[in-house]
C-alpha cells in the first residue's frame, strides 16, 4: 500500500517547481500574477507552498508558461 504525501508537503513540492519554472524563464511574481490573472498575494502563497492550491490556479498558471500542468506536480508521491 502507497501512502499518500501530505497536503502540506505537497504544496511545497508544487510551489518549488512553480518557482523552478518561473526563474527558469526570468519573470518575476508580479508579471507571472498579472499575466496569468492572479492576485499577487493568490501566486506568491503558491511559491510558498501555503496551501494546495486549486487545480484552475494551476492551469492559469500552467498555460501562463505553456506547460503541461504535471510540471508542477513533479516529485508528489501517492
Amino acid at each position: 500500500m502507497y501512502k499518500l504525501e501530505s497536503n502540506e508537503v505537497v504544496a511545497i513540492i508544487i510551489g518549488n517547481n512553480v518557482r523552478s519554472v518561473r526563474e527558469l524563464t526570468c519573470y518575476t511574481q508580479n508579471q507571472v500574477a498579472k499575466n496569468a490573472g492572479l492576485s499577487r498575494s493568490v501566486y506568491v502563497d503558491l511559491e510558498r507552498g501555503v496551501g494546495v492550491p486549486k487545480i484552475t490556479t494551476l492551469l492559469k498558471v500552467a498555460n501562463f508558461f505553456n506547460v503541461e500542468i504535471e510540471r508542477f506536480l513533479r516529485g508528489i508521491k501517492v
